[in-house]
């Protein structure tokens, strides 16, 4: 049980941490400045993010406030970019049977 329990650890950091790190942190390239930026910035938003949950603490400079506000509007909005693709796939999927049936039955389509 213990050899299974390493083995099934050492797979989750490897695949749960360390890949999504190395997807996170990619090298700069200095012939695309707009690659550059957005690698930049996605570690910086990531950076943001984990310290919005790690230190739950009272900020005690300014720029702590900043940064967990600015995270704390990014998990919104990233929450709020998943439910609105949710909506628009049953949506989408609603259209689709609503187009079947009115084909079928009354032989008209939308």
């Amino acid at each position: 049980m213990s050899v299974g329990t390493g083995l099934m650890l050492r797979t989750v950091l490897e695949s749960g941490v360390i890949m999504q790190l190395q997807n996170t942190i990619q090298p700069l390239s200095l012939t695309d400045p707009l690659q550059t930026f957005n690698v930049i910035l996605g570690v910086a938003i990531v950076a943001s993010v984990i310290w919005y949950f790690v230190f739950t603490r009272p900020p005690k400079y300014k720029a702590e406030t900043y940064v967990r506000v600015g995270a704390r509007h990014i998990i919104m909005l990233v929450f709020g970019v998943f439910i609105a693709s949710d909506i628009f796939n049953r949506v989408s999927a609603m259209y689709t049977v609503m187009d079947a049936l009115l084909r079928t039955w009354l032989g008209i389509g939308m």
